[in-house]
């Protein structure tokens, strides 16, 4: 049953750019049917009091990896208490479809789910139907099966597709003309289906340092694959590309530019990064921003409007995962509570290098009054004086045998994406995946005209 509003009184935003204003807004059958001040109530409505909030369209979360999650959370908490009423899936080049038959394959792409977004492997593999081979199988899976709070829109993965053609081999080779024939097939009945495009990744490598498998594709390839994307207009290639470890965006940026210009596809790419160790990059790939606007192409730049949250603890492989930092990760991977400690108290270990350039010899514990109390925040020491007690990790294991003694008393296997920790859980609690919607896409974030939300402000 619809239910008709008046909200009244509130602070309009209304995502055109548009000055805030103190003005009412009717809704009837779900859509915005009225704006304007001192509006009446009509019959069998709903009158909301909306003084000193903010009455804005719906929040469209452009960055999501709830692909499998869910299946397990169609509440899709936290988004709608935020008022997102659109969930942007499929990105990166990571998707549920499509799949391969065999399952040591299907296991591949959840493997970098879990490695990469701290998506539990247990109910991914549990919790999903796997009735789907093709994107549009999946599709109907979810609409068949499932009940959300807001929309769901997805790319499909330039990576699943890899899989769900080549196997295991597209982990370490290019592709031939017929596989590249058959990965357009799937990517014609994604785009058939109402996929919102393409994601490809030109970034991370996996928990063996595998470049993943997108890395490997031939210009040969991806041509094919934009010619398809080209046969339905307003569809989108998204790509994230390196400015963060291997520092290959600016090329990697100019080689997706040459592919999709001729083409008229439209490009969002991720993007011009903010951080002081990417400042040699910034100036180039923003350069690269302002000749494509020059030139009037279709492509959407991604910039980090806000600095990056982490939560750091022993037990979950995101940080480490995003920085590439294996010898940290050696602690993630290890199954128990003593091997654990037995990496930390080894003076071998603490000797490696890390992709930081860094030795692990000395580590920074720093633990918060505010943080949950089973993490601790670790840092590592790579030449300058950070806050927190520095200390030599054989004086520090009291606190850090502390932290995993509690970790493995108390946290559920399923809250973490290790796959040696996640085993035989009891029940599904809820389970929020990270996102990393935080990504703001110039000319693109424009809310749904036909979604209202009403909340004070923060």
């Amino acid at each position: 049953m619809q239910h008709n509003l008046l909200l009244r009184g509130g602070t309009v935003v209304d995502g055109t750019g548009a000055p805030a204003r103190e003005v009412d807004v009717r809704v009837r059958n779900g859509l915005i049917a009225e704006i304007g001040a001192g509006l009446e109530a009509a019959a069998r409505e709903r009158v909301i009091d909306a003084r000193g909030c903010y009455v804005t369209p719906g929040f469209i979360e452009t960055h999501n990896h709830f692909d499998a999650p869910m299946w397990w959370t169609p509440t899709l908490d936290p988004m709608p208490g935020y008022g997102v009423t659109t969930s942007i899936n499929g990105n990166c080049g990571f998707s549920a479809a499509p799949v391969s038959d065999d399952p040591e394959v299907r296991l591949e792409m959840v493997k970098i789910f879990s490695f990469f977004e701290d998506i539990p492997i247990k109910p991914f593999m549990d919790a999903l139907p796997w009735d789907w081979r093709t994107w549009s199988e999946y599709k109907h899976s979810l609409q068949t099966r499932l009940k959300f709070p807001a929309n769901i829109a997805a790319y499909t993965g330039h990576i699943a597709i890899r899989l769900a053609v080549m196997g295991m081999e597209a982990w370490d080779r290019v592709a031939r003309p017929d596989e590249i024939a058959k990965m357009c097939r799937l990517l014609d009945d994604a785009l058939g289906a109402g996929a919102l495009g393409l994601s490809s990744n030109l970034l991370d490598h996996d928990s063996r340092d595998r470049a993943v498998p997108s890395l490997v594709a031939d210009d040969a390839e991806f041509g094919a694959l934009l010619d398809v994307l080209a046969k339905y207009p307003g569809t989108t290639f998204q790509v994230i590309v390196d400015s963060f470890m291997r520092m290959t965006a600016e090329a990697s940026v100019e080689r997706m530019a040459r592919l999709c210009a001729p083409r008229n596809i439209r490009m969002q790419w991720v993007g011009v990064p903010t951080y002081a160790f990417q400042e040699k990059l910034r100036g180039p790939l923003f350069a690269q921003h302002e000749r494509f606007k020059a030139r009037g192409l279709d492509f959407w730049t991604g910039f980090h409007h806000l600095p990056a949250t982490s939560s750091v603890s022993f037990l979950s492989s995101l940080v480490f995962a995003q920085s590439n930092n294996y010898v940290w990760h050696e602690i993630i991977s290890a199954p128990t509570e003593e091997a654990k400690l037995a990496l930390l108290e080894d003076p071998a270990w603490r000797a490696c290098p890390s992709l930081l350039g860094a030795s692990l010899a000395t580590i920074a514990v720093q633990p918060s009054a505010r943080a949950h109390p089973l993490r601790l925040g670790i840092r590592l020491r790579t030449g300058r004086r950070l806050t927190g007690r520095v200390c030599d990790p054989t004086r520090c294991l009291a606190p850090i045998r502390r932290a995993c003694s509690v970790a493995a008393r108390q946290r559920h296997p399923l809250h973490h994406g290790s796959e040696a920790l996640a085993q035989e859980p009891r029940h599904l609690p809820r389970v929020v995946p990270r996102s990393t919607g935080d990504w703001q896409h110039q000319r693109f974030r424009r809310p749904r005209p036909d979604a209202v939300r009403c909340g004070r402000p923060c």
